[in-house]
């Protein structure tokens, strides 16, 4: 009987032990969890700065093709008119119908060849645009891994915090168990 009540304060003292060892070990993980938890943030926060330069570009070459493809169909107008009145020339003066007729001809293919870019410009342009529309929606899922690297790091303070509770107790527990150990 006097053997088992000496052996309760070694098994208790053994138990306190353990429970120490288990929360340093919870403490030095906790504290590699904040390390990781700080690197991922700093990735997020490059990889934010990379897509709003992305975005950034994006949405000047947007403006940029939108400017060209007005200046092109501007050209392609005027172009247009310029072919009108040399129709109208080519009927009024003989002489130089031979001469019009080439020079339409030219005029046609570049208004063709206008139209043609103005079309390809309007597709750049477009293009331009799905490309800010993702670069916005990587920027939202950004923002979304942001805040749950917050969380994933609020959630480690707390851990640590707990950690440090634990090894307190563990403290006091161990103060105890020596106070009744014969």
């Amino acid at each position: 009987m006097l053997h088992n009540k000496l052996q309760i304060p070694k098994n208790l003292t053994a138990m306190i032990k353990d429970i120490t060892v288990g929360t340093q070990t919870i403490d030095q993980s906790s504290g590699e969890l904040s390390t990781v938890t700080d690197e991922i943030t700093a990735d997020v926060e490059q990889t934010s700065d990379r897509a709003n330069n992305v975005s950034a570009a994006a949405e000047e070459m947007s403006v940029n093709m939108n400017s060209v493809a007005a200046a092109t169909e501007q050209t392609t107008a005027n172009l247009r008119t310029i072919v009108a009145a040399i129709e109208e020339m080519s009927s009024t003066i003989n002489e130089i119908a031979g001469n019009t007729a080439k020079g339409s001809e030219t005029t046609s293919r570049a208004v063709k060849t206008a139209e043609t870019v103005s079309g390809k410009m309007d597709e750049l342009g477009a293009a331009a645009n799905k490309i800010s529309k993702v670069v916005a929606e990587v920027n939202q899922d950004i923002n979304q891994m942001n805040q749950a690297t917050h969380n994933v790091k609020a959630g480690g303070l707390k851990v640590q915090a707990s950690v440090a509770q634990l090894s307190d107790l563990a403290k006091n527990l161990n103060d105890l168990v020596s106070r009744f150990t014969i």
